[in-house]
This record gives structure tokens, C-alpha cells and sequence, in this order.
């Protein structure tokens, strides 16, 4: 999928856009083709979801313009392990650096990380 859209995966971008809706359409047709089904879950205001993170998981069009949609979303990792991004993900044995620009701020005995 990198190649076709790059055509090398020495030089992939942190982030492509068309390369990610590629990538979200081949797994929900994955997911299809397996007879897989997508389930509703309702949560209310101040509900809490946690999920597995490879889990597929997506949203639904927006049935309400009147109310709100916003959430708050938290990867956690254990400190000093690197985050990567799409480069990484389509070209595992790729070389990667480890400098992200993670920022770790320590904020009241607890650990806080920060991606600037």
C-alpha cells in the first residue's frame, strides 16, 4: 500500500492522509469480507471507553449537528518508549528514530508525556 502511493519505504512520511482513508477502507473491506459486523455502542455524556488498540474502531455520521461530539483521546506507553507514526507502521524493519520530540513533563508525582 506505501509502495504504491511513495513507491520506496526509505522516505515514507510521518503521515499521509490518502494513504490512511486507503488503509481504513481496506480493513473495514477486510472486516466485510470476513462477515464481520460493526456494533453500535451508545455511551452518554461522561461515559468512559477504553479499547484494545487494534481493535478497528471508528464513529458514525453525526445525527445532530446541535450537540456535541468532542472527546478526549490518551495513548499511554511507558516512559522513554518511543511513539512512532505511519512511517513506521507501513515499514517496520525500516530505520526509525527514537527522537520523536517527546516532551516527558512530570506533573505532581505522576508522568504526563507530551507530543509537541
Amino acid at each position: 500500500m506505501a509502495l504504491r502511493h511513495f513507491g520506496s519505504l526509505e522516505d515514507l512520511p510521518t503521515y499521509s492522509h490518502e494513504l490512511w482513508i486507503e488503509y481504513q477502507d481496506t480493513v473495514t473491506r477486510q472486516c466485510e469480507d470476513a462477515g464481520i459486523k460493526p456494533e453500535l455502542l451508545c455511551v452518554e455524556a461522561t461515559d468512559t471507553v477504553i479499547w484494545h488498540p487494534q481493535l478497528p474502531h471508528g464513529g458514525t455520521p453525526i445525527r445532530d449537528a446541535t450537540k456535541s461530539r468532542f472527546s478526549f483521546v490518551m495513548h499511554a506507553t511507558p516512559v522513554g518508549v518511543p511513539a512512532y507514526h505511519q512511517n513506521a507502521f507501513f515499514n517496520p524493519p525500516g530505520n526509525h528514530s527514537f527522537d520523536n520530540n517527546l516532551n516527558y513533563n512530570k506533573v505532581g508525582g505522576d508522568i504526563w508525556l507530551a507530543i509537541e
